[in-house]
Order: C-alpha cells, then sequence, then structure tokens
C-alpha cells in the first residue's frame, strides 16, 4: 500500500512529461495585495499578460519549468514549477507577490479594465516622461520606392535624405540625393512618405490625411486595444496589442502595435487608414499600410529605424482609366543623433519632404546602402533595364475613350504648367472672370487673373466695371517672397468695397439674393487704397504681419428702387462712411491653422490685431485719431458624424474687439 503514491506520482510526472499542463497563477502588490493589471508571465519565449483581476494561465509542455514574472516598477520574480506542484487535472495554482522597485515613470493609476488598456496607461505615462527630456532627434536616410503594374516594374527610385524630428514640430525631411529609373518627374498618385514617428508624435499626416497615434494623449478614448501574443527576442518580452477606432472615429488608424515589456515603448507598428482614403479625382481607389520598426538608440530610448509603405492606386476617368499601379517604399535610417539642431524655416511650411537647392542624381552614392536593405532579382532587373521609356508610355491608358479623355500621369513641372495656363485661353477665362450683383454697383463685370512669376513673386491684377453705374475697379496685388520665412504682400486699388468683409459669406454669395430682390448684406463705400503688408514666420504655424495703409474712403449712394427678379421691396439705403484720408499702421499675430488640413476633423486659428490709425477729413487741418484692438478665434471640432475621412465638422468663430 505504500508504493501506491509513489506510484501516482509516477504515473503523474509521466503524463506531464507526455501532455500539457496549466499553471494557473495571480500576480499581487506585495505591499497591498492588489492584482496587477497587464503583468506578465513568461517561459522562454512565450509568455502571457494578466487579466483585470491580476490572474494567468500558462500552459506548460515540460517540468520542471522556470516562469518569470514581470511588471512596470516590480522587481521581477522567478518561480520553479515541478511535477509536485499539480493536482490529478493538470493544473496547478500560485500566488505570486511582487515588490516594488524604484523606477521614475510619474503616477501610473491601475484601475479595474483589461490588461491591454493597463498597458497603453503605461506607454503613455513614458511617452510623457520621456517626450520631456527628448526635444529633438535626427537621423540619416536611404528609400527605395517603386511601382509596379501589370505584374513588372515600372519605376525604381533611391533617395538619400537627411531627416529631422522636434517635439514641437515632428518631422521633417530634406531631399538630397535622387535617382530614377526611367527618368522623369514623380509619379501623380503615389509618392514617397516622409517617415511618421508613431510613438513620439501625437497625430501623423500619411498621403495627406492627418491622423492621432495610438500613443495620442486621447488614445484611449480614440481607439479600442487588445492583448494579442507574447514574444521574446533577443532577451525581451514583446507584446502585441491590435488596435482599432472606436465607433464613430473614421479618421484614425488600425492595425497592431508591439510593445517592449517593461520599457513600454514601441517595437513595431503596422498601421492602416481605417476604411480607407478618398483621394481627389481621378483616383478611384486608394489603399495603403504603414510599417515601422523600432530599435534601441539608449537603453530606454527607441526610434525608427526602418519604415516600408505598400499599397496600390486606381485611376480613372469616365471611358478611360489606367492600369493598376502597386507601390512600395523602404526606407533605412541610420546614424540617430539627439539634440541635433535643424534650420526653424523647414518648420515655417507644411510640407513634410523638400527638396535642397540641387539634388545630386548619380549611382554610386546609394550602393553601400544595398548591403543592409539589398535589392531582390525583380529590383535588380529593373534598375538595370528601364531605360530612356517615360512612365506613360509603360502606363498605357485602358478604356473605349483612352485616345479622348487626356490622365495626367506625372506630377506637372513649374515650367510645364505656366505653359500650359498661359496657352489655354479657356483655362484662363474659367479662373479670372467675377460677375456680381449688388445695390451700389448693381451688374459688376471684371477681370482677376493671377499669374505666378517664378516661385518668389505672385501679381494679380484687377479690372472691373459697373454698366449701370459710373463706378469701375482698377487695382493689383503683388505678393512677393524671397524666403519661407519672410513675404511682402503690396496693394494698389481703386473702387468699392465693403465695410465688413465674411470668411463665409462673399459679394459673389450675395448676388443671387439681391439680384432676387431680398436686401443686400454688405455695407458699401468707395476708396482709392494703397497697402504693404510684411510677414514673418517666427514659429511653428505662427506669423506676425505689420501693415500700413494709405487711403481715401468716400461714402456712396445706393439704389433703394429697383424690381427684383422675385421681390420687389426695393433695398435699403448704404450708411454713409466718414470721408477723409485715412492712415494707419497695424501688428497683427496670428497662429494655428486658417484652414485644417484635409482630412483633420480639428483645427484651431487665432489672431489679435493692434490698430492706430487717424482720419483727415476733406479739406481739414486737424485728424481724428483711434486705436482698436481686435481678437479672432476659429474653432473647428468634429461632430458625432465622423465615419469618413473627411468628417463633418463644426466651425465656430469668436470675435471681439474695443475702439477708442
Amino acid at each position: 500500500m505504500r508504493l501506491a503514491p509513489a506510484l501516482l506520482l509516477l504515473f503523474f510526472h509521466a503524463a506531464a512529461e507526455a501532455q500539457p499542463v496549466t499553471l494557473v497563477g495571480t500576480i499581487l502588490d506585495d505591499d497591498d495585495g492588489r492584482p496587477l493589471i497587464g503583468a506578465t508571465a513568461a517561459i522562454g519565449g512565450r509568455g502571457v499578460v494578466a487579466d483585470a483581476s491580476g490572474q494567468f494561465r500558462l500552459v506548460l509542455q515540460v517540468l520542471p519549468s522556470t516562469v518569470v514574472v514581470r511588471y512596470l516598477g516590480y522587481q521581477p520574480e522567478s518561480i520553479v514549477v515541478r511535477v509536485s506542484d499539480f493536482d490529478a487535472g493538470g493544473i496547478a495554482r500560485v500566488t505570486i507577490r511582487l515588490q516594488p522597485a524604484e523606477i521614475e515613470l510619474g503616477d501610473v493609476t491601475v484601475t479595474d479594465e483589461n490588461a491591454a488598456i493597463a498597458i497603453m496607461r503605461q506607454v503613455l505615462a513614458r511617452k510623457l516622461a520621456l517626450k520631456g527630456e527628448l526635444q529633438s532627434y535626427t537621423s540619416e536616410a536611404y528609400t527605395r520606392f517603386t511601382l509596379r503594374s501589370r505584374g513588372r516594374y515600372v519605376r525604381f527610385t533611391e533617395e538619400l535624405s537627411d531627416t529631422y524630428w522636434r517635439a514641437d514640430g515632428g518631422s521633417r525631411e530634406v531631399v538630397i540625393a535622387r535617382r530614377r529609373r526611367p527618368d522623369g518627374r514623380a509619379f501623380r498618385y503615389a509618392a514617397v512618405q516622409a517617415v511618421p514617428d508613431f510613438y513620439f508624435d501625437d497625430d501623423v499626416l500619411l498621403d495627406g490625411f492627418r491622423f492621432p497615434t495610438p500613443t495620442h494623449p486621447d488614445a484611449l478614448s480614440i481607439y479600442h486595444f487588445r492583448i494579442g501574443d507574447v514574444t521574446e527576442v533577443n532577451g525581451l518580452r514583446l507584446i502585441d496589442i491590435a488596435v482599432s477606432p472606436r465607433h464613430g472615429y473614421a479618421t484614425a488608424l488600425s492595425g497592431r502595435i508591439q510593445v517592449v515589456d517593461s520599457l513600454f515603448v514601441i517595437a513595431e507598428a503596422e498601421l492602416r487608414p481605417a476604411g480607407g482614403v478618398r483621394k481627389p479625382a481621378p483616383v478611384q481607389n486608394y489603399a495603403a499600410t504603414y510599417r515601422s520598426v523600432f530599435s534601441p538608440v539608449t537603453a530606454s530610448v527607441w526610434l525608427p529605424e526602418r519604415f516600408y509603405v505598400t499599397g496600390r492606386v486606381n485611376v480613372g476617368a469616365p471611358g478611360a482609366r489606367l492600369p493598376e499601379v502597386s507601390f512600395s517604399q523602404a526606407t533605412l535610417l541610420s546614424v540617430r543623433r539627439f539634440g541635433t539642431s535643424a534650420p526653424d524655416s523647414l518648420w515655417y511650411a507644411d510640407d513634410l519632404r523638400v527638396d535642397a537647392e540641387a539634388v545630386y542624381g548619380g549611382r554610386e552614392v546609394f550602393l553601400r546602402y544595398r548591403d543592409q536593405l539589398p535589392l531582390s532579382d525583380e529590383e535588380a532587373e529593373a534598375e538595370r533595364t528601364l531605360g530612356p521609356i517615360p512612365l506613360r508610355a509603360l502606363l498605357p491608358p485602358e478604356g473605349l475613350l483612352r485616345n479622348y479623355v487626356p490622365i495626367p500621369v506625372e506630377e506637372p513641372s513649374t515650367e510645364e504648367e505656366r505653359a500650359r495656363s498661359d496657352a489655354s485661353l479657356v483655362s484662363w477665362l474659367m479662373r479670372a472672370p467675377r460677375l456680381r450683383y449688388d445695390r451700389v454697383n448693381r451688374t459688376y463685370i471684371g477681370l482677376e487673373p493671377t499669374f505666378d512669376i517664378g516661385r518668389q513673386l505672385t501679381v494679380a491684377p484687377e479690372l472691373g466695371v459697373s454698366p449701370d453705374s459710373s463706378f469701375f475697379t482698377l487695382g493689383v496685388r503683388t505678393s512677393i517672397r524671397p524666403t519661407k520665412r519672410f513675404a511682402v504682400d503690396v496693394v494698389a486699388r481703386h473702387g468699392t468695397t465693403t465695410r465688413y468683409t465674411s470668411a463665409a459669406y462673399n459679394r459673389l454669395l450675395n448676388t443671387f439674393p439681391t439680384y432676387l430682390g431680398w436686401p443686400d448684406y454688405f455695407d458699401y463705400l468707395e476708396e482709392d487704397r494703397v497697402e504693404a503688408t510684411g510677414w514673418l514666420n517666427v514659429g511653428s504655424r505662427v506669423r506676425l504681419g505689420v501693415k500700413g495703409v494709405l487711403a481715401e474712403q468716400r461714402s456712396v449712394d445706393a439704389t433703394t428702387q429697383f424690381e427684383g427678379a422675385i421681390v420687389g421691396d426695393g433695398q435699403r439705403s448704404n450708411p454713409p462712411v466718414e470721408d477723409g484720408m485715412l492712415r494707419a499702421l497695424s501688428v497683427r499675430l496670428e497662429g494655428g491653422e486658417r484652414t485644417p488640413r484635409l482630412g483633420s476633423p480639428r483645427g484651431l486659428f487665432g489672431e489679435i490685431v493692434l490698430e492706430k490709425g487717424s482720419l483727415l477729413p476733406p479739406g481739414g487741418t486737424t485728424s481724428s485719431d483711434y486705436t482698436r484692438l481686435s481678437a479672432q478665434a476659429d474653432l473647428r471640432v468634429p461632430t458625432l458624424f465622423r465615419r469618413r475621412p473627411n468628417p463633418h465638422y463644426l466651425s465656430l468663430r469668436l470675435m471681439g474687439g474695443a475702439t477708442w
């Protein structure tokens, strides 16, 4: 009878060797006994995450086994599980109490929620702590971008660039070398993407649309997070977390991220726009996936090391289309450095990628990067065989009207677009004419063409007549942009104008109700005006402007009795203004985005204007001085209807001021 327990133990040991057994554990704080949500228990390269009660279930293949338990802010604990720990059903139950460790991460609150949420709370806390220390970084990038259509490569591109990131502005790239096979301009509908930082950036710009990252400060209200596999690579435990937008969010991302256990930084992110993106015609369908691989630069800071984009695009118009094009991008980042400064002018414009003054195009500068990012056999063949054949010839249009409906393939050059614009009288006439109707001018017919003379000068003349009155308009607007940081606008004009300018309701929209007979919305005056404004970009999306005005203004009478097309009640009289010579100097500070980016449901713009001026009456010797202070804030916020790449939004404008 004494042999029975030994035989039973021997039998169970043999069964444990033959089939898996289950370890059921509970991970608690040793001080107060609370469950440690999101703690990990792992053996070898496999592991699991504790749930909201701190409990986990880990399947063991062999016994004895050593299980390592970890949690951020606590000392890891190792336990050895033996055959004697299991009951007859093959289950062992243990309780592990972890001792707190000294780690500076700020306050992290653990609540009764799923493990993925608890992990993401610590990721957000870790990001906030690191971002306070890391103000900027730079790297050198090598990018390979290819286009395929009908089973073959049609474009092979290599680029070298310097990348810059700073906490208050995000990423920028300066391209210093580029080589395309075949030669030509960029493909119009799929381009090289600037490398985003899915960890340190709150939102990223992908293909012209702005998306919140999974580490956005409001990520827990924007995204669902779910725990996936736990694996071990080079001694680090990586936790896969599925990411998907919550109900109502379409301008968000979906996919997966990989979090480094205990460090709570991102090791990899593979994301795509939820629901895709809608690009303007002639793009019919566009889909892309973005994958970023991070690696450590220091013991605690991980930065992007590789970035991949894969996707496809369909382009077409009624009766004609291009063959489907698939595109692929691989970017290798090296020589990553902290604290290196970059020109502030990079962040004055919204362009994430800019070309250097002279972009080198030789082959030899790219060769040393191919050891780290080797060419496939097909890519090597494409580089060798793609010759002088233009990209348009490699992407011939299809469809019944392919010979009659033009579909551009490459991005036009500035010279080409200007030549086409100057040569097309119809195109010029479609942009230039102005036709309005109001109670002062009655019918107004004018021309306001715009001419870009190089990249630094824009001239817009204005000429208009009013056949039903004696008023006419003659003027010119000139914009000079010697640098990206500084610009000058000069206006000289004679004609009627409105006393109030509305961004939402302009004189063209006012034409239709006025012509039909309803009251005119605006009040009018006549003036001869010269003004000059100097603009200086003083920060990211912050501008300082100084404007000087010299204008002679006069009151005008309105036609108060006329029959409208539908209503014949007449028009109210036009109130007079103070006639005389106006001299004014104003200072304007504005910041934010006057027009939020496409795809972004949020936008904020604000301005403050201080104006000092005087008005000298006709024939007078004493002028009346005034000081005016005004402020305006434009806020664009998402509504409940956000399930689209271009969501519905509510625009609010707050205005106020005082004159003395």
